[in-house]
C-alpha cells in the first residue's frame, strides 16, 4: 500500500509541476502578446495623430499665406478648411 501511495504522490507532484509550468508559460505568453498589441495600437494612434497635426499645420500655413496676400477671411476659411473663428484668431496674432 505504501508503494502505491508513493507512486500516486509522485504522479500527482509531476502533474502539478507540469500544470504550474504550463500556467506560468501561458501567462507569460499572454502578457507578451498584450504588450505587443498595445504597442501596435499605440503606433497606429500616434501615426494618426501625427497626420492630423501635419494636416492642421498645413491648413494654418495656407491661411497665413492667404492672409499675407490680402484674401478675404471667409474665402480663407472656405479654401483652407479652417473655421472662420480659427482664421480670425490667426489674423489677430499677426
Amino acid at each position: 500500500d505504501l508503494d502505491v501511495y508513493h507512486e500516486s504522490l509522485k504522479t500527482y507532484l509531476d502533474l502539478n509541476a507540469v500544470v504550474s509550468t504550463s500556467y506560468g508559460d501561458g501567462k507569460r505568453e499572454g502578457f507578451d502578446e498584450g504588450i505587443s498589441r498595445g504597442r501596435e495600437v499605440g503606433r497606429k494612434e500616434g501615426r494618426k495623430e501625427g497626420l492630423l497635426e501635419g494636416k492642421k499645420q498645413g491648413q494654418i500655413e495656407s491661411a497665413l499665406n492667404m492672409l499675407a496676400k490680402g484674401f478675404d477671411l471667409t474665402d480663407i476659411a472656405d479654401i483652407s478648411g479652417l473655421s472662420l473663428k480659427e482664421i480670425q484668431a490667426i489674423a489677430n496674432k499677426l
